[in-house]
């Protein structure tokens, strides 16, 4: 006789179907998983027990890419009440179909969403000949108006998206009221960048408040409009900055483009993505920014990542390392320990060159020897400057290089 199989505990159970959901879903290149919708979607038709916990997985992160699917998921939060307070992220994608879900969901699902935290509004990311045929975001001033309806989030991402003018941008980040973490990849402005300082300006009719922002992740984004963004930022939020310029070299000083950096006060990590080429890396932007960094901050990561063909013909290690030589002074003067605090800790970081951290730091001891000696006094046996080596981070979209090169 066979005995019957054993029952799990209906814990246990719930634990396993939490553990279905990837959260470590790449945010920039994410789409739907087709399969772990499916998991989802068979975990509640299971049993009433399960029912619930399966439900509150498969709503956790919705993605909205037509205005079809827009429709058909306002009429479910209509229908089933119950289920509002399940989404937590909403990722929503601007079409070139008019009207575009990106410019229609806040009406609609304003009041709708309690627990919304993260918000997502994309386009596709592959390349385009001409910037001009993303699909522009021109959201009316009650979808502007709604989007105050959404009390808790705190998390925004735009990507790919294009803005007729610098102000439709401004607007929409600063309409939700608890934002404190906003990340900006290949963003577009027609034209090309705001070509006076009054484009700059902050609108009066209605008022725009001061961001609170304490972290900002800008990655290829027009300079010009980095400086409007930075000077727009209340200097006591902002904790975390992460910069990924445009491979443009910036035509005017850097100390002009980023000088409310200087106002950041409470600024507490640093990172800037240098692209390294087929000829090599600059580092006269960043190495101008950083003397813009208050003394106590605590970290200050350069991330060299390898860009455009350097990524399919592999850049020699000690290609690398002479580049390194070569802006030797400038590295050491501009990173003296003697500016900063003595709890500051520099990284230096190596994406994708596969080489170990030993390696790297016995090549680089005796071109940067004044940095390497430097203790760190707060964190007993850590060097004031450390090598990492890791992969390309979640945060690296490399791959579109005719957008990457955006007028500065």
């Amino acid at each position: 006789m066979v005995s019957p199989s054993p029952r799990l505990p209906f814990e246990l159970l719930e634990h396993i179907v939490d553990n279905i959901r990837n959260d470590d879903v790449d945010d920039v290149d994410f789409y739907p998983n087709l399969d772990e919708y499916r998991t989802f979607c068979a975990c509640c038709l299971v049993c009433r027990g399960l029912l619930s916990r399966s439900r509150r997985n498969l709503l956790r992160r919705v993605c909205i890419q037509n205005m079809r699917q827009l429709k058909c998921f306002s009429w479910m939060l209509d229908t089933a009440e119950e289920n509002r307070s399940h989404v937590v992220e909403l990722i929503v994608f601007s079409i070139a179909e008019k009207p575009s879900p990106a410019e229609s969901f806040s009406v609609m699902f304003a009041h709708k969403l309690p627990n919304l935290r993260f918000l997502q509004l994309r386009t596709e990311m592959g390349p385009v000949p001409d910037p001009a045929m993303r699909p522009a975001v021109g959201m009316h001033r009650s979808a502007l108006a709604c989007l105050s309806a959404f009390q808790d989030v705190e998390e925004l991402q735009l990507f790919g998206l294009r803005f007729l003018q610098y102000k439709h941008f401004l607007r929409l980040v600063s309409s939700l009221p608890k934002l404190s973490t906003l990340q900006c990849m290949q963003l577009w402005f027609n034209p090309s960048g705001p070509r006076s300082a009054s484009d700059l300006a902050i609108p009066d009719h209605p008022p725009i408040r001061r961001l609170r922002l304490s972290h900002i992740d800008l990655a290829f984004v027009p300079r010009v409009v980095m400086k409007g963004l930075l000077h727009t930022v209340d200097p006591d939020c902002i904790h975390h900055l992460v910069i990924t310029p445009n491979k443009v070299l910036p035509t005017t000083d850097v100390r002009v483009i980023y000088r409310d950096v200087a106002t950041f006060h409470n600024l507490e990590s640093f990172t800037f993505f240098i692209a390294v080429t087929e000829d090599g890396a600059e580092y006269a932007e960043v190495l101008g920014l950083v003397t813009l960094l208050n003394r106590n901050v605590r970290t200050i990561t350069l991330s060299h990542y390898l860009h455009g063909a350097a990524r399919n013909h592999k850049v020699p290690k000690q290609s690398m390392i002479d580049v390194i030589g070569r802006n030797a002074d400038a590295l050491q003067r501009s990173l003296d320990p003697g500016e900063f605090s003595a709890g500051t800790r520099v990284i230096l970081q190596f994406q994708g060159f596969h080489d170990s951290e030993a390696w790297w730091t016995k090549e680089l001891e005796p071109i940067l020897p004044k940095l390497f000696k430097v203790q760190n006094d707060r964190q007993p046996g850590r060097r004031y400057l450390s090598v990492e080596n890791v992969t390309y981070s979640d945060w690296s979209p490399w791959q579109d290089d005719k957008d990457r090169s955006a007028p500065s």
